[in-house]
């Protein structure tokens, strides 16, 4: 963002989100035995009041009224009703939540009563983690993942180690998809957004199959044809020098970078689920998804806005108001032929791909429930981008293009008493496998090496080569006693064990900038970390009559320290500069929920 730009805040940007939400206009089409199971449910419903949703936050079916943790529960019927499809609309919805979205780094930040992470390194982990079906989703770029046809959405504030693990130092949000029903489905939605001109829809089919066996598949999709933002940018040019050493100046080549994109998006996503149920007391259900997300500018929320002097500094030709608008080039055409994961045409965007399958197995019994969640997901994400966002000519321009995938595996088993009585108890473990691959490419600086080899690096002034494997290991449980009817106290304590090896790399940088002290290619920095933690927590919770809940709670949490995989590495680095530290959280936290008003 240009220097004499004026921020603009996260939450006043996702506030105009949601103004511009507020500007669509949509049509849904039920199967009719959807409307009337709706309306025999309406019909059930008390007239007035507060109902009681039911969340998960203690991995136990509770009500918000019940469960001494400060939650903010989504009901299916609202997010259908704001089409809040992504993380970002529920943050737009949703107080002292917070997202904001970056073109590199770790994507994006997750902040939660003023809790979040910083965005420049892809080896940062979110601060609030984001649990699907059970399973850990850490990584920033989670915001693009299609978050649709949901049965449920808990966002827990504070520290939430003991049930969830690592990286919730901040909080949780917890997303449940919808499961088949008992009964035929078939939804059809379409909206339009008139701020973006934005088109989407979605399609359900829900069904049994028999007795035990239930099936549901739903598809989303959307394109915009418009922006957020108006993009300012104009043609420029971008001059090269072409030098082969240090010493001997070469030719100058001058090339043309047009204006990029104004952050127009569409995307796609389909999800099935199959629910088993064989007997009473096993439930198991299957779910797979598949998405893609792309958009033309994943720096068009980088915006200038009422600058002191009305125009830009670095080029006084693009003037700046009181309306928010965008100041980019694309990459030049020549140079983005030979720029991996480069578009043909040199413009601006990204693309975003994912996939998962996720297994949950249920057995219930009287006094004892055993579950477990089996989880692998995997997303890549490919960008090409203004890497100062500022339409201007001349050597300052840099164009960078990055190719970033994530490898996950998870398996977590938990036993839980439900007595009832004097006290219960659970136990349980977790396992995860990681590995994340990144590479990146920068072309700056006016600068150009026809002797370079391969032909791609030719007008590169750095790239970049990194990768880390992770494994965690943790076992947790809680104890929890009734002294009398009225009180509850519980107790519980998560260990977690964990290792990172990586490595990074600059396989070349241009001599001007190794003379210039800037980059070391060539030499392989090697990282093993290892990291242990204990995150205790208690809560003792009242309840004098069923409409008052009086609670207290000491919590902690841990979040993973790491290597920073996209780096720079100068003579001057060393390890030190690259390796980061884990992070701990207290809090206490104390509370009435009633529902007597």
């Amino acid at each position: 963002m240009p220097r004499q730009s004026r921020a603009v805040p996260v939450r006043q940007r996702t506030s105009i989100r949601a103004a511009l939400l507020a500007a669509s206009a949509g049509i849904s089409l039920v199967h009719a035995p959807v409307v009337q199971a709706q309306t025999e449910q309406a019909e059930q419903a008390p007239e007035g009041g507060i109902g009681d949703i039911i969340v998960t936050a203690r991995k136990r079916q509770e009500t918000t009224q019940d469960v001494p943790v400060s939650v903010v529960a989504i009901s299916a019927e609202r997010m259908q009703q704001y089409d809040l499809s992504n993380l970002e609309r529920v943050a737009a919805q949703t107080p002292s939540f917070s997202i904001g979205r970056t073109p590199s780094g770790s994507g994006a930040t997750l902040v939660l009563r003023g809790i979040g992470s910083n965005t420049t390194s892809i080896g940062l982990e979110q601060s609030v983690a984001v649990i699907v079906d059970g399973a850990y989703y850490g990584q920033g770029r989670t915001i693009n993942e299609g978050f649709f046809d949901l049965g449920r959405l808990e966002i827990l504030k504070g520290p939430q180690a003991l049930f969830f693990g690592k990286n919730a130092t901040a909080g949780v949000v917890s997303i449940t998809t919808a499961d088949p029903g008992d009964k035929l489905e078939v939804i059809a939605r379409a909206g339009y957004e008139f701020a973006a001109k934005q088109v989407y829809g979605e399609a359900i089919v829900s069904s049994p199959l028999s007795d035990t066996l239930g099936i549901r598949v739903a598809a989303r999709a959307s394109k915009q044809f418009d922006g957020y933002y108006r993009q300012l940018g104009t043609t420029q040019p971008y001059p090269t020098i072409d030098r082969t050493s240090t010493v001997v100046p070469g030719t100058t080549t001058v090339h043309t970078s047009g204006p990029a994109g104004d952050g127009r998006a569409k995307e796609a996503y389909i999800r099935g689920t199959i629910n088993w149920e064989p007997t009473d007391t096993l439930i198991a259900v299957l779910k797979a998804n598949y998405g893609i997300n792309e958009n033309n500018n994943p720096a068009a929320g980088s915006v200038v806005y009422y600058c002191p002097t009305g125009a830009l500094a670095s080029n006084p030709a693009i003037a700046c108001g009181k309306r928010f608008a965008s100041s980019a080039n694309r990459t030049p055409t020549d140079i983005a032929a030979s720029l991996p994961y480069s578009n043909a045409d040199g413009q601006t965007g990204n693309q975003y791909k994912s996939w998962a399958v996720n297994l949950g197995v249920t057995w219930a019994m009287d006094d004892l429930t055993v579950s477990s969640v089996t989880n692998y997901n995997w997303n890549r994400n490919t960008f090409q981008f203004d890497g100062d966002s500022v339409s201007r000519a001349g050597a300052p321009g840099v164009f960078a293009t990055e190719d970033s995938s994530w490898h996950a595996f998870s398996q977590e088993v938990r036993a839980q008493t439900n007595l009832g009585g004097f006290w219960d108890a659970m136990v349980g473990g977790y396992y995860q496998s990681t590995m994340r691959d990144y590479d990146a490419w920068t072309a700056s600086g006016g600068l150009e090496n026809s002797a370079a080899t391969p032909d791609y690096r030719r007008y590169l002034a750095n790239s970049k080569d990194s990768e880390t494997k992770g494994t965690t290991f943790a076992m947790f449980g809680q104890l929890t006693v009734r002294p009398i009817d009225q009180i509850e106290i519980a107790g519980g304590v998560r260990y977690t064990s964990e290792s990172k090896d990586s490595y990074f790399l600059q396989p070349y940088s241009h001599p001007i900038r190794v003379a210039q002290g800037i980059f070391l290619p060539g030499v392989t920095l090697r990282s093993n970390q290892d990291f242990e933690d204990w995150s205790p927590e208690a809560t003792i919770t009242y309840k004098p009559t069923s409409d008052i809940t009086i609670y207290g709670a000491y919590k902690t949490a841990y979040k993973s320290g790491g290597f920073s995989n996209s780096g720079i590495y100068s003579p001057s680095a060393g390890l030190a500069d690259f390796e980061f530290d884990p992070e701990k959280a207290k809090g206490f936290e104390a509370g009435i929920k009633t529902t007597l008003a």
